[in-house]
């Protein structure tokens, strides 16, 4: 599994959960980018900071100085995605979201990681000597917030070794359909400056015009439940970025749900829900077309 962060973070983000995978037999591979990620590290191991004078970081944060603006203006736009009621209704939706100012502004840095990722896989594909294991054609690219993006673009652009892809917490900004088998899952508590800013229902029309797909959505979630800041209850004292549901809860259940569906891509078992039904937790599954 190759994983890509949000923005503005580091590849540790979700290391609870590459740890799990790793005590099954999976091979996690977690990309920094440079002056992109909180800290990376170059070829030698040295460390390459965050660039806080980049333009694309300047602009954001200029954005954030009327938060409330920026906030209500997303909040229009997943508000237009639930709204609709057709596929062409939602792509339309979609586009719009797409040319807001903050995803606009995050559109050439999109880009550049989803690049990023497909010279790993491919790199992976090709074979790496400094590998102590063999790779199979079967590579999930995954991801949360902008990373989770990256993954949703490679699933509608897929090349030769992906298999399946996992999107936590990211936008459905496109007008293209997934082309390999997906687990998505969406917030459900989100609010920020006084806006909804939860995911909840604005993937399900063109999640069922995708080549299968899982749609979890925990209740009480917030934007950073699908990370490890899941763990630090503390925050909910200084920011929105947590939802109410209780962190152990969401740790098992994000833990799961990764197991389950890699499980299920090697099977090709696409039929049933993918968790047993619990209360606070809607799921969907969408069959391949």
């Amino acid at each position: 599994m190759i994983f890509n962060h949000g923005q503005g973070s580091f590849t540790k983000q979700n290391f609870s959960n590459m740890e799990e995978l790793a005590s099954h037999g999976y091979v996690v591979i977690s990309i920094g980018h440079p002056e992109e990620s909180l800290l990376a590290r170059d070829a030698k191991g040295a460390s390459i900071a965050f660039n806080q004078r980049s333009a694309t970081y300047l602009k954001l944060k200029a954005l954030q100085q009327n938060l409330t603006a920026t906030a209500k203006q997303l909040e229009l736009g997943y508000r237009a995605q639930r709204a609709a009621t057709t596929l062409a209704q939602h792509s339309a939706a979609s586009r719009k979201l797409r040319q807001q100012a903050q995803y606009a502004l995050l559109e050439p840095q999109l880009q550049t990681w989803v690049r990023d990722t497909r010279f790993v896989l491919s790199s992976l594909r090709s074979g790496i000597k400094a590998l102590p294991f063999a790779l199979s054609d079967s590579i999930v690219v995954s991801g949360h917030s902008l990373g989770g993006m990256v993954a949703l673009e490679l699933g509608r652009q897929p090349i030769a070794g992906l298999r399946g892809i996992i999107a936590l917490d990211a936008p459905w900004i496109s007008d293209q359909p997934l082309r390999v088998p997906a687990l998505v899952m969406a917030s459900t508590e989100f609010n920020v400056a006084g806006a909804d800013l939860a995911l909840r229902s604005t993937l399900d029309l063109p999640l069922q015009n995708s080549a299968g797909a899982y749609l979890l959505e925990p209740s009480g979630t917030g934007h950073f439940n699908f990370t490890d800041l899941n763990y630090v209850p503390a925050i909910k004292l200084f920011s929105p970025v947590l939802g109410s549901i209780p962190a152990q809860r969401m740790g098992a259940l994000l833990n799961t749900a990764l197991l389950e569906y890699l499980r299920r891509l090697e099977r090709d078992d696409f039929s049933k829900d993918l968790l047993p039904t619990q209360e606070g937790l809607r799921q969907m599954v969408f069959n391949s077309t």
